[in-house]
């Protein structure tokens, strides 16, 4: 079961077997956590879906195909600063990532790098011995 971690904008990597959870993380939809500070995760069927669209948000387009080969989990939310500050005060990742006044705890993690998205996902893996 591959693991896809959203880090504010950013998304880490994929790739695990299985979860150390008593519940079927290969069946779509369950949701599971591999550790108290990890993020929770929802499992996501192998399959082929449209990503973007072809209305006027240039961004978001064009519509095209996508195919997921593996099942996979994804992040249920963006990484919070509590989960982030987690991987700070173990040493793992960088601290110091101002909110702007616009507060912490269950809030979206700003401010932070892609290295900082690769410390996180690197200490996840670490600590639970899964490839996020």
């Amino acid at each position: 079961m591959g693991r896809i971690l959203i880090f504010a904008a950013f998304v880490c990597s994929i790739s695990s077997l299985a979860s150390s959870q008593d519940v079927d993380v290969s069946e779509p939809g369950v949701s599971f956590k591999d550790c108290a500070d990890c993020p929770t995760m929802i499992t996501l069927p192998a399959g082929r879906f449209i990503m973007g669209t072809d209305d006027q948000r240039e961004t978001y387009g064009p519509a095209h195909d996508q195919v997921v080969l593996k099942p996979l989990a994804i992040a249920a939310t963006e990484t919070t600063f509590f989960q982030y500050e987690a991987c700070v005060a173990d040493g793992g990742c960088a601290g110091d990532k101002s909110d702007h006044g616009w507060g912490r705890d269950a809030q979206p993690v700003i401010n932070v790098s892609w290295q900082d998205a690769v410390d996180y996902a690197a200490w996840l893996s670490a600590r639970t011995g899964f490839v996020y």
